[in-house]
């Protein structure tokens, strides 16, 4: 059959993970890396597609990874719709900051986040990108009544990232460290537990408390925040205004006709 040609190919495949460059692809050791990781809310993801439109951000190419769900697409950074494929997993630079973002757009395949962690680590490794912002998010029912009282924002240092110059600190700007107890733990991500264990460079983790719904302000707020830590901002995040992608516009469905009705 098809799929059972298609399957034999696949799993033939060596695997790591291929980088697809762009011929403006510039070299990117001693970068700064932006992920994002599939979590409550889809924030992460919602902030980097803020990062990306708001910052103008390049595309410099393509990642592929057996580890995640296949997906394509029309345009998602132009309203005019240009043509321009948008695939799962895509990486966008802003050369003057040294920064390069990955905009994962597609879930991991369940079962395979470890290998998906230990193929990206080794890309990461290969690339000698200086350190790592993981943008996530955090289920709202794990908090306490503290937290509840305080802005949904929090950050987790791993690998000696206190030391990290290319990355602000988060509580240069009001943000707290991630009170550690086993509820929040419980309610951190797959992709970035793996991280925060295995992470080879500096890795920040900021992430946002949240429920399941509308969560475009949450991207926006984790993305004005992002900004400010990665230098894009050099004033309070709060006073960023930011616009809505067009990648946006149909996070809810279409509209349909009234006369359908």
């Amino acid at each position: 059959s098809t799929w059972g040609c298609f399957s034999n190919i696949l799993f033939q495949l060596p695997r790591i993970m291929h980088f697809f460059a762009a011929a403006n692809c510039p070299a990117l050791a001693g970068w700064s890396l932006v992920l994002p990781s599939v979590a409550v809310g889809n924030v992460g993801q919602l902030a980097v597609d803020a990062l990306i439109h708001n910052f103008k951000l390049t595309k410099i190419g393509t990642l592929f990874s057996v580890h995640v769900m296949a997906a394509v697409g029309n345009d998602a950074n132009h309203a005019d719709l240009r043509g321009e494929l948008t695939t799962n997993l895509e990486v966008y630079s802003n050369l003057n900051h040294h920064i390069c973002v990955v905009q994962l757009r597609a879930p991991i395949i369940p079962g395979h986040t470890r290998l998906f962690c230990d193929e990206l680590i080794q890309w990461i490794t290969d690339t000698q990108f200086s350190s790592i912002l993981l943008l996530s998010s955090l289920d709202a029912q794990f908090r306490d009544d503290s937290q509840i009282n305080s802005s949904p924002l929090r950050y987790i240092l791993a690998q000696c990232a206190n030391g990290c110059a290319s990355i602000k600190p988060p509580n240069s700007i009001g943000i707290r460290e991630l009170e550690h107890s086993s509820d929040d733990l419980m309610g951190i991500a797959t992709l970035p537990r793996f991280l925060i264990d295995s992470s080879p460079i500096p890795l920040v983790v900021l992430t946002c408390f949240c429920v399941e719904g509308d969560n475009t302000n949450d991207g926006m707020m984790t993305a004005a925040a992002a900004s400010f830590l990665l230098g894009f901002a050099d004033t309070s995040s709060q006073s960023i205004q930011f616009t809505r992608p067009p990648s946006w516009r149909y996070l809810e469905g279409i509209l349909h006709s009234r006369d359908l009705f």
